[in-house]
């Protein structure tokens, strides 16, 4: 029986992420495609212009949020129709805020799921 010792099992581990980045080259190779349009992307006026859109809509939905639990909130609100449509507008209004936020932070995540793919296909 031969000695495993800890430079042979991170050698073991580097080399069968090797074969795994080499399985998932295509993958990573597109990762990193998407991660450089997404620096160009984020660098440009045009994507300015487009954050400015977005924080806009933004600020919109936290309007409607925020009069929606000022409904809510209202002791003179006593209608079950009205409280329901408050919590509905309320609800959408967040759930549009969550989106948003989601689509601003597409570039970012590509940017970084490009790094990691770039070390792995160096590797």
């Amino acid at each position: 029986m031969t000695d495993f010792n800890a430079e042979d099992y991170a050698e073991h581990l580097k080399q069968k992420l090797k074969g795994h980045a080499k399985r998932r080259a295509p993958e990573l190779r597109r990762q990193v495609q998407a991660a450089t349009a997404m620096q160009n992307l984020t660098g440009s006026s045009e994507w300015n212009g487009f954050l400015n859109l977005v924080e806009g809509m933004r600020q919109e939905a936290l309007a409607m949020r925020d009069a929606a639990e000022q409904h809510l909130q209202a002791p003179d609100v006593v209608d079950v129709a009205d409280l329901m449509r408050a919590k509905i507008a309320r609800s959408s209004a967040v759930a549009v805020v969550e989106a948003l936020d989601r689509v601003v932070a597409i570039p970012k995540q590509l940017l970084e799921e490009g790094k990691v793919a770039k070390r792995a296909l160096d590797a």
